[in-house]
């Protein structure tokens, strides 16, 4: 009885180790979420305000019912599903920055658990699956987007965890193993509508699942299912690539678009030539285009956007840190060379094979597009799949006797060390040293704002930073249905009390060239100008005082605050 106690125990033993990964994974993603990063980011602001805005109501902004697809924050059309988790956490942790972001922070911490089942299913090795599962608690720039509220997150989690399902199938019983089949690719097909790089991903997923299974069973006559799911899969990408809010945020970003300038190089180019037929061969679309993807799709597998700062937008970069830690090089390094591939005799190839074929589709999407990138969130999945190739080393070296202990050692010295220094870096540093990319300022405006609007008959403010309103609904609870329809793009709104939120970048400027009006006349008036407008002096036709300056967390300038006092003097600004 004994005896048995300590083998149960012992089998036990891998499975706890797990728990205090995720434990690591969970603390490191939530540990002082409320205030690192500093204030809730546009993005943040817009998916928690507006999913709130519709679980308390039943509508959205724009007064549609229950949107279940897509929520317009500014001809983007972005899934909502996720949205969904930011909204729900006010609810259970309060209208604030730790509630925008705990359920994402989670969904994202619990990523440690199909990576295990994935190394576990490729290298037979728990030791190894256990080491996979420790990278992705400690994945740098996972980390980072977890607590950013990254919709990509929650896609990612879903995502794994289909591949996982995919991969137990290959040692369940036939009953259990259908049922895995249909869970697998009903989370595949969720994906579509948690991040828009799925829609293209999804089926080249489904083509590799074809080939990978096909290798596996030889029969054409066993993968009927997986042929019938990779054209559903198609069939769903084309038809939603057809829709106005399928193909939103790609039009505006996709190197198809004017904003690529691929389009004018083309037809500068073609004038230039003396003949049509020199000017088609040499400076057509398919070079033009296909040059740019091949630009963009090399970034993605770059020493500098994996391990360095090229990552965009820059609001998620940390002081001397990549996506990727550093320490984990030597092992994908080794993975190059013929004996170390032959200790790897017993895992899985037709599996790490799949895997492989996954990195390489995994930047197409993201190498579709043109504005800030390299992206971090567009191909998160890429950084994903780099860490079981370290695993592939890891593996490796486990089957070496000789030597063991300092290997180990070594690689165990050079993780803690770097872990160590991105922690420092990230709590630390993070918040100033991303000051300037992030919308440092906004919650500070908005609380002067809220505290003196009440001392002056019209405030108004400048639109240069576009998204204050929704920043001022969002940090003063204010979820008013009836402002429902009442919106525009970006979740602006004309007025809230006596706060005219403009579409004037300096309404300083305004408020002197409207002096002598005669209309709307008021006595008092608080002026909000971006940093970027002109800087009045002191008493400029008796008329604007500087009040103060909103500033940064690093200390640089972000907003001009002026008073007015017109003695009746009328100005419309509205």
């Amino acid at each position: 009885m004994h005896l048995n106690f300590l083998k149960k125990i012992f089998s036990l033993k891998g499975y706890v180790i797990l728990f205090c990964i995720l434990l690591l994974s969970i603390l490191l993603r939530t540990m002082a979420l409320g205030s690192i990063p500093s204030i809730l980011q546009n993005d943040e602001i817009a998916n928690t305000y507006g999913a709130r805005f519709i679980l308390l109501h039943g509508i959205d902004l724009y007064a549609n019912s229950f949107p279940l697809l897509y929520l317009d924050k500014f001809g983007d059309f972005p899934p909502v599903l996720p949205m969904y988790l930011s909204g729900l956490g006010t609810f259970l942790f309060g209208n604030n920055e730790f509630g925008a972001r705990i359920l994402i922070a989670l969904f994202g911490a619990s990523i440690v658990i199909p990576a295990f089942s994935i190394g576990l299913s490729i290298f037979k090795n728990r030791k190894t699956a256990l080491f996979i599962a420790l990278l992705f608690a400690i994945f740098p720039g996972h980390i980072v987007l977890s607590r950013f509220n990254a919709e990509a997150v929650v896609a990612l989690t879903v995502y794994m965890t289909a591949i996982a399902l995919l991969f137990s199938t290959n040692i369940l019983k036939s009953k259990s193993s259908y049922m895995a089949i249909t869970a697998s690719f009903l989370l595949f097909l969720l994906t579509y509508f948690l991040y828009p790089s799925y829609r293209i991903l999804i089926p080249l997923t489904a083509i590799g699942i074809v080939f990978y299974k096909y290798i596996q069973l030889r029969k054409f006559s066993k993968i009927y299912l997986f042929i019938v799911f990779m054209m559903i899969s198609i069939f769903l990408t084309l038809t939603i690539s057809s829709t106005d809010w399928g193909k939103g945020r790609f039009d505006q970003t996709s190197i198809f678009s004017p904003v690529s300038g691929v389009s004018q190089k083309i037809q500068t180019l073609v004038f230039n030539e003396d003949s049509i037929f020199v000017a088609r061969m040499f400076n057509n679309k398919v070079i033009g285009f296909g040059r740019e993807f091949l630009t963009q799709y090399s970034q993605y597998f770059s020493l500098n956007y994996l391990f360095g700062e090229a990552g965009r937008p820059s609001m998620y970069n940390i002081p001397y840190m990549g996506l990727l830690l550093l320490s984990i090089v030597p092992l994908i390094f080794i993975s190059i060379f013929k004996p170390i591939q032959a200790l790897n005799k017993n895992i899985s190839y037709p599996s790490f094979m799949f895997l492989m074929f996954l990195l390489l589709i995994s930047p197409i999407p993201a190498a579709l597009t043109v504005i800030d990138v390299p992206s971090a969130q567009r191909a998160l999945m890429t950084p994903t799949l780099i860490l079981f190739i370290a695993g592939y080393g890891f593996n490796a070296l486990l089957q070496i006797k000789k030597y063991r202990i300092i290997i180990f050692s070594m690689i165990i010295i050079l993780i803690i060390g770097e872990v160590v220094f991105f922690l420092h870096q990230y709590f630390q540093n993070f918040n100033y040293y991303t000051a300037n990319w992030r919308n440092d300022g906004n919650k500070q405006v908005v609380e002067y704002i809220q505290k003196n609007h009440h001392k002056y008959d019209k405030v108004f403010v400048t639109s240069e930073e576009a998204w204050l309103p929704a920043y001022y609904l969002f940090y003063f609870n204010i979820y008013d249905k009836n402002m429902a329809g009442k919106f525009k793009q970006n979740f602006r709104v004309p007025q809230i009390d006596n706060i005219y939120f403009t579409e004037i970048s300096c309404p300083g400027s305004e408020v002197l060239s409207f002096v002598d009006s005669s209309e709307s006349i008021v006595n008092k008036v608080l002026i909000i100008d971006s940093i970027n407008c002109p800087q009045y002096k002191q008493g400029v036709d008796r008329l604007l005082q500087k009040v103060t300056t909103i500033k940064r967390l690093n200390e640089m300038d972000i907003f001009t605050i002026y008073e007015a006092d017109f003695n009746e003097k009328g100005i419309n600004l509205n």
